[in-house]
């Protein structure tokens, strides 16, 4: 069992469903997980090579995010100074 699969599975909204069946108590931070109620929870676990292939492409995603929010970053700092010389002339 990949644990990267697991916590994708939680976070969508069947997760929370069961997380929601097996925490007992009515203010979400007052609630305690009863681990033996989640032990038989039923979760849809695909065999083991595609949690891992999907596990791959979690990480891939994640490393197009990153390299997005830093091309975002770049374009706002270079953003100031282009303005800059564009009301300049300097362009």
């Amino acid at each position: 069992m990949e644990p990267e699969f697991l916590l994708y599975f939680f976070c969508t909204p069947d997760g929370m469903d069961i997380l929601a069946d097996v925490s007992p108590g009515s203010a979400d931070r007052n609630r305690t997980l009863n681990t033996k109620k989640l032990m038989t929870a039923k979760v849809p676990v695909p065999d083991l090579v595609l949690q891992r292939e999907f596990v791959k492409l979690l990480h891939h995603i994640e490393s197009l995010r990153e390299h997005h929010r830093q091309i975002d970053k770049d374009l706002n700092e270079l953003m100031p100074s282009l303005l800059d010389k564009a009301f300049k002339g300097d362009l």
